[in-house]
């Protein structure tokens, strides 16, 4: 999905221009719509995962739209979390250490804190330090070994750990 209020304005007043000169823009809209699909793709993962759990504990590892800046605006994490307001969830991310008082989360200081006890771990934002860490000590930190992990920043696979790689689904 498309991420950043500029690429996304711009294709909406492509779309608009469109519109006002009776001009097809089906290819515009269709990157909208694809765009909007996309970004929907953790809330899916997550929908999924819930069937298995009564009440899952969560962490979650990026909360900005994309790595290397402060900005939460468009963020899938925030439609995310937005989908679990009765339930406490651990976040981290490098920048990003406040979100708006309506958010029920836990800001840790680290990324093993965010993963100690948690069922599932979701790595929203590709953080270069993600692809660091020391998987094995990440593991022994979770309670349930699922980590949703679309960027494949982690690199082992540990047979006691389900990892999930597709955007697609």
């Amino acid at each position: 999905g498309l991420s950043g209020g500029n690429i996304e304005r711009d294709l909406k007043t492509i779309s608009n221009l469109s519109t006002e000169n009776e001009v097809s823009s089906v290819v515009v809209d269709s990157f909208i719509s694809h765009s909007k699909f996309r970004k929907k793709w953790l809330v899916r993962k997550y929908k999924e995962l819930l069937q298995d759990f009564s009440e899952p504990k969560i962490g979650v590892l990026g909360l900005s739209y994309k790595e290397n800046t402060h900005s939460i605006k468009n963020s899938p994490s925030l439609d995310f979390l937005a989908l679990l307001p009765n339930t406490r969830v651990k976040v981290y991310d490098p920048i990003v250490k406040k979100l708006p008082d309506n958010f029920n989360v836990i800001h840790c200081q680290d990324v093993y804190s965010v993963a100690a006890g948690v069922d599932i771990l979701f790595i929203n934002t590709p953080w270069q330090e993600f692809s660091q860490l020391d998987e094995e000590k990440l593991i022994l930190a979770m309670r349930t070994k699922i980590i949703v992990d679309p960027y494949k920043m982690l690199s082992s696979v540990f047979p006691c750990v389900q990892k999930y790689f597709t955007l697609g689904s």
